[in-house]
């Protein structure tokens, strides 16, 4: 800075009263909104309008943004929450179709074993769809098995014992096995 400048500087700055905070001189004028004056409040920042907002609508600005960032949680919550029950569904279904297999496996074996039995007592016994009901079973679901005899090709005596098991009884869900044997008379 010039040196002219700066002493023309510091002249004003001589003339201008230094007050402590908490002081006011009763000769000078009281700012707009200040205590004592209209009961106003100031406003101190403008809107995106370019009018002067008060404090209370900046309030209410602020209150808007408030109740988008819990609307926005609330839906992040509501599609977790869905997707979690959506999972346990399918989670659900697959032990169930697991368990239905594996009931599947046993009554096959359980079919053969009464194929053989039936076979040793009647030289003649053809097959047969044996039906267990839930009771039988020891549990929610029947089940269904189809037993098939056949002669066995390379075997002159034997027998061909071929059995199909659904397990539960039911046309659209269900899981299904197969075993096939040849046994001797």
């Amino acid at each position: 800075m010039s040196g002219g400048l700066l002493n023309q500087l510091e002249a004003r700055a001589a003339l201008v009263p230094t007050l402590r905070v908490g002081t006011h001189r009763p000769d000078a004028p009281r700012p707009r909104g200040a205590a004592g004056s209209s009961g106003r409040v100031a406003a101190h920042r403008r809107g995106a309008s370019g009018r002067v907002c008060s404090h209370a609508e900046r309030g209410n600005k602020n209150r808007g943004a408030v109740l988008i960032v819990v609307l926005v949680c609330f839906v992040v919550a509501a599609s977790l929450f869905v997707l979690v029950a959506r999972h346990a569904g399918v989670e659900r279904r697959a032990s169930e179709t697991h368990l239905w297999t594996l009931q599947a496996q046993w009554v096959a074996e359980a079919a053969i074993e009464r194929a053989v039995a039936r076979l040793a007592a009647d030289v003649n016994y053809q097959g047969e769809t044996w039906t267990l009901s839930a009771a039988d079973l020891a549990g929610d679901d029947g089940a269904k098995v189809v037993i098939h005899i056949e002669k066995a090709a390379d075997r002159p005596d034997g027998r061909r014992i071929r059995v199909e098991a659904e397990c539960p009884d039911d046309p659209v869900h269900r899981a299904r096995w197969e075993k096939e044997i040849v046994a001797d008379r």
